[in-house]
């Protein structure tokens, strides 16, 4: 992944699948960053994003406490695009 300097990212493998899990630092925009899984073992993977971001976070100023969004991305290949909200937490699951 090319680094950006409002993001964050760690990275893990277990088996054939990966987990990613990016920050967007920035308070006010989303970011859409390009992710490749080098040296990947398959070419596509079954696909689940989490997001907790500033919408989850401004509910907890209110003590209204939202769980993060979980969304089926279906298949994406070891190179794919993600949309990171404003100033958020989102691990992309790949199976």
């Amino acid at each position: 992944m090319r680094l950006v300097a409002s993001i964050r990212q760690e990275a893990a493998s277990r088996g054939a699948g990966y987990a990613v899990l990016l920050f967007n630092l920035n308070k006010n925009s989303a970011i859409q960053p390009t992710v490749t899984i080098a040296n990947a073992q398959r070419t596509s993977f079954d696909a689940t994003k989490i997001v907790y971001g500033k919408n989850q976070y401004d509910d907890s100023k209110n003590n209204v406490w939202t769980g993060p969004v979980t969304k089926n991305l279906g298949t994406l290949k070891s190179t794919f695009t993600i949309n990171l909200p404003p100033w958020s937490m989102t691990v992309v699951k790949l199976q």
